[in-house]
C-alpha cells in the first residue's frame, strides 16, 4: 500500500495468490490480519478495502471470496464502528444479488 513498493505489482500478486485455491487458504489469514491492522486508520482501511474489492471482483475469485468473508468474521470493527465483513460484502456484492449471496454471520 505504500509508495515504497514501486515496481511491485501488488494487485497482480494478490490476484495470483487468491486465484489458486490451495494458496488462498494460506494467504487469507494474512490478509485478514492486514485488514485488522487498519482498524484504527479510517483512510488506510478504505484504501485497502477498495484495492482488495477490485481484486476480489476478478474472474475465478468466487471460492477465495467466500473463504475470505468467513475469515473476516473475526476481524475487528474499525475505529468508525464499521463491521469489516459486512463492509466488504456491501462493496463486493451487487445489491440485486445480496439476497441470493447473503453474508453468514455468527449472530444468525
Amino acid at each position: 500500500m505504500s509508495e515504497e513498493a514501486a515496481g511491485i505489482d501488488v494487485d497482480r500478486a494478490l490476484r495470483d495468490l487468491l486465484g489458486d485455491a490451495a494458496i488462498a487458504q494460506e494467504v487469507i489469514p494474512q490478509l485478514t490480519t492486514w485488514i485488522g491492522s487498519y482498524a484504527t486508520d479510517a483512510v488506510g482501511y478504505e484504501r485497502l478495502r477498495d484495492r482488495l474489492v477490485h481484486i476480489l471482483r476478478g474472474n475465478g475469485m468466487f471460492q477465495a471470496y467466500w473463504a475470505f468473508m468467513r475469515a473476516l468474521a473475526d476481524a475487528p470493527v474499525t475505529v468508525e464502528g464499521v463491521d469489516v465483513a459486512e463492509d466488504f460484502h456491501r462493496h463486493l456484492v451487487d445489491p440485486r444479488l445480496r439476497s441470493v449471496f447473503a453474508l453468514e454471520t455468527g449472530s444468525a
